[in-house]
């Protein structure tokens, strides 16, 4: 049982054959991937920008921000747009499933593997029927967008600034 009530509707989507669900709350609307226009100096993971509903929205490619190895694009892919902490926000999906309704008792904690499992973002875990739906914080795993040049900021460097 998780401490918090977790239930209501999530979008749930695929990434690399895994479920995982976001509040549908948080969903402004969900389109086909178009043409971006890409920024110099931005993380992998941020595709670019995108114009939607006459609004300039930065495109993150979930996968690449979640560390997965990156996909061509399918019919199936898809532009989530979500509203984040500073405006809207598009993730590329590989393919929207549906909007299920989890019930309290359908949601688990997380796993607790020592210090392993760090992922703040991950509110639990959902069920349905023989799948696990990794239930994310959508708002809170972009939240964390990188500087552009904290990728290439050594360590050691850091500590001694």
């Amino acid at each position: 049982m998780t401490e918090m009530n977790l239930g209501g509707e999530y979008l749930v989507f695929l990434m690399k054959g895994q479920y995982f669900g976001i509040k549908a709350a948080d969903v402004h609307q969900i389109n086909q991937i178009g043409a971006t226009t890409q920024i110099p100096s931005m993380p992998k993971y941020v595709l670019g920008v995108m114009n939607f509903e006459e609004k300039i929205v930065p495109i993150v490619d979930l996968r690449l921000k979640f560390g997965m190895e990156a996909l061509k694009h399918s019919r199936e892919s898809c532009v989530v747009v979500i509203t984040g902490m500073h405006g809207l926000i598009g993730i590329v999906v590989d393919q929207v499933k549906e909007v299920q309704y989890f019930r309290s008792e359908q949601i688990e904690n997380p796993p607790v593997i020592g210090d392993l499992f760090k992922q703040s973002f991950v509110m639990g875990m959902g069920k349905i029927e023989n799948q696990i739906v990794l239930l994310i914080d959508i708002v809170q795993a972009l939240a964390a967008i990188e500087t552009p040049h904290e990728e290439s900021i050594p360590e050691e460097m850091e500590a001694a600034a």
